[in-house]
């Protein structure tokens, strides 16, 4: 009944709303247009509605990853090193559970442990003629209590962690100097970090980085970067122990004019990771070497047709995206876009490892041959007065996908399963088609709100898909904004149920739910000073969305923020 009523309630106010997450990179954490199954904050697969193929967005190389973390074979912005905007701030939180709420419904005996938290603080000052200076720390123990049993035995003691005594998902603390003036960005980064990564065979491998340097630079049309990691791993349950010392970087040169013609855009650059391994390290480089040359193009030859992609290649590997994308305006009101997008590859990721070691087994994380996708897509928008209506539709077929072919499983502690095998090629083809609907009303700027619903079905090898995504979907979002200064969130997803296959020795369900996120913000303009308070999946049942995986719990946090 209660979820009823929330229902309507929503329904009443749906909106276009922003709900923050603990730190950048947790967005797929509260994400429903699609299929979203968070791990960890270091580990999640997301796959957003109308994406062509079956695999996590995440794998799939992209120029706009340049700046991503690379974790194993994913990138992700988390642990963000991202610098932030002059202001200072903080903000702590906590899985819903812990010690003081259950006073009040518990007895004494009865009473749980208390759950996670999660801590940031940092700042970055004003400029001096150009210069400034900033320091971060920020770790999220958040979806860390269910391995916690499995990880404290790898480590050999609670002591995982910048703060506290706890086994956080991440600890991550930096500082830094920086310049920004007319064109010119530069910054250098040095800090520290604990970091908990998902191996292929269903891992979680410890990993400290210390030190971790990041420096970038920009200049008018070109981007550079470069960062040194000194990583040590450590697993004490095994005796295992090994260290990797890795420099990586880009150089970057973004879209600009091609042969003084308008109509043509061209930009390229090169990403590369160079390591030094000693002892056991679980994670393999071939060659000790990667990288990475890539040219990219958009071509306009009449008003709102347009040809863009990129291709890059190295020793080993070659992946090629384009798309075609057309779009008709007619007055102000609608809005119809036709696209076709292609996809041709040896491997999703070619940055990525190239093996997992797991006790005297090789995983190989490449398969042989090429996969090809083509998808089309369609999205009609039309507008009256405040009121938006908007349809998307999308297939495709891909051969070739990615998938892992698992040889052999093995318990390591009650449903804890690590496997054995190589990653693989599904030789056949699969056919998506998916859609979904919008609807959005904007009243000035005191209120706005949307409704979107989404379906999809997929048909091929099933049972060799890693993920056999939710086939339907549905997000109901509103916001408010009082006096202009107490901005109010909120929004009620479902997602329908999802299977892992291939992880676990019997396919792993994840049964579909409702959950609720909210968020209330009160703003000091004055003082350029901002204080939120935010809920994140209220009403859901607490489950593994992954396997060996923790447990997707309410969770609450509070932010105050000032900035300069």
């Amino acid at each position: 009944m209660r979820i009823f009523i929330l229902f309507i309630l929503c329904f009443i106010s749906f909106i276009q709303a922003s709900i923050p997450v603990e730190t950048e990179g947790m967005e797929p954490a509260v994400s429903s247009d699609g299929t979203y199954l968070t791990a960890s904050p270091t580990y999640y697969y997301d796959r957003p509605s109308l994406m062509a193929g079956i695999h996590s967005q995440s794998e799939l190389w992209s120029p706009d990853f340049l700046t991503k973390r690379l974790l194993v074979d994913r990138y992700s912005v988390l642990p963000s090193w991202q610098i932030q905007e002059p202001s200072i701030w903080m903000q702590v939180g906590n899985e819903i559970g812990d010690m003081i709420y259950h006073d009040v419904l518990t007895d004494s005996d009865d009473r749980p442990m208390n759950r996670t938290p999660m801590l940031e603080a940092g700042f970055r000052s004003n400029s001096f003629h150009g210069f400034f200076a900033t320091a971060r720390f920020f770790q999220v123990d958040h979806f860390s209590s269910s391995t916690l049993k499995v990880n404290r035995k790898a480590t050999g003691t609670m002591e995982y962690s910048l703060f506290g005594s706890n086994l956080p998902a991440f600890s991550t603390g930096y500082v830094g100097l920086g310049y920004s003036k007319d064109q010119t960005e530069l910054s250098i980064l040095a800090g520290r970090e604990y970091l908990w990564l998902f191996g292929e065979s269903g891992r979680w491998i410890s990993a400290l980085l210390s030190p971790r340097v990041e420096s970038r630079f920009h200049y008018k049309k070109l981007d550079l970067s470069l960062i040194y990691e000194d990583v040590q791993y450590k697993d004490k349950e095994e005796q295992e122990e090994g260290t990797r010392k890795e420099w990586s970087g880009s150089l970057f040169f973004p879209f600009g004019k091609c042969c003084k013609s308008s109509k043509i855009q061209t930009g390229g650059g090169l990403a590369f990771r160079f390591v030094n391994d000693e002892g056991d390290t679980y994670f393999g480089l071939e060659n000790d070497r990667a990288f990475w040359a890539f040219l990219q193009a958009k071509y306009e030859p009449i008003k709102d047709f347009v040809v863009s992609g990129h291709a890059g290649m190295n020793e080993r590997d070659w992946l090629i995206q384009d798309s075609i994308q057309y779009s008709l305006k007619k007055g102000t009101q609608s809005h119809f876009l036709f696209g076709i997008h292609n996809l041709f590859g040896t491997r999703l990721n070619p940055m990525g490892e190239s093996y997992e070691f797991f006790n005297q087994d090789t995983i190989s994380l490449f398969a042989e041959g090429f996969l090809q996708l083509y998808q089309a897509k369609i999205d009609y928008t039309y507008e009256w007065k405040d009121v938006q209506l908007a349809l998307r539709g999308s297939g495709f077929f891909e051969k070739g996908a990615e998938t892992f072919d698992t040889t052999g499983f093995v318990e390591k502690r009650t449903d804890v399963w690590y496997r054995y095998g190589d990653v693989s090629r599904i030789n056949s083809w699969i056919r998506g088609a998916s859609a979904e609907m919008e609807l959005a009303y904007q009243f000035k700027e005191l209120f706005s709100a949307s409704a979107r619903a989404g379906i999809e079905r997929l048909w091929g090898e099933e049972e060799r898909f890693e993920v056999q995504p939710s086939e339907h979907w549905l997000e109901l979002k509103a916001d408010w904004t009082i006096n202009k200064t107490l901005l109010v969130s909120h929004s009620l997803h479902y997602r329908s149920d999802a299977m892992w296959n291939l992880r676990h020795p019997e396919p792993y369900e994840v049964p579909g739910d409702w959950f609720w996120n909210a968020s209330f913000s009160q703003l000091f303009p004055k003082y350029g000073l901002s204080l939120t308070g935010t809920l994140l999946h209220v009403l859901s049942d607490e489950i593994k969305e992954v396997p060996n995986g923790n447990e997707n719990r309410i969770r609450f946090f509070c932010n105050i923020k000032k900035t300069f």
